[in-house]
């Protein structure tokens, strides 16, 4: 199971995971808000602090992807006309998690930020933890 960590309160980031859940057929994808109780649980027992991610991060078969690769490695397996993202791999990382960094730090104030974390709707609850 790949479980992707997200901020619950990032409108940019519940929309990409509304996006995610659409595209994600083989429901190959789990979520848990970074803010949320199991959430914060299962970063203290793998040591790491929430609030040192900013925004999301993945976990796929035991380890740890942040920033741009953990984005690259998600449309990675999603259908093939958003798979060819996967391609920005051949773009050196620290330029890559560069861009990621900006959008990251403007989310809140490009996308906004809510007052409450996201619920998941009753129908789409299985795939929350």
């Amino acid at each position: 199971m790949s479980i992707i960590f997200f901020d619950g309160y990032c409108t940019l980031c519940i929309r990409m995971v509304s996006l995610l859940i659409k595209y994600d057929r083989a429901k190959i994808f789990h979520f848990v808000s970074i803010q949320s109780e199991k959430g914060q649980s299962i970063l203290a027992e793998n040591n790491l602090l929430h609030t040192s991610i900013n925004s999301f991060l993945l976990l796929e078969n035991g380890k740890f992807f942040t920033k741009s690769t953990a984005a690259l490695r998600i449309v990675k397996q999603l259908p093939l006309y958003i798979k060819c993202l996967y391609m920005l791999i051949l773009v050196p990382e620290k330029i890559r998690n560069y861009l990621y960094e900006y959008i990251s730090y403007h989310r809140y104030k490009w996308f906004a930020k809510n007052e409450t974390c996201m619920k998941p709707p009753a129908e789409i609850s299985d795939r929350f933890l």
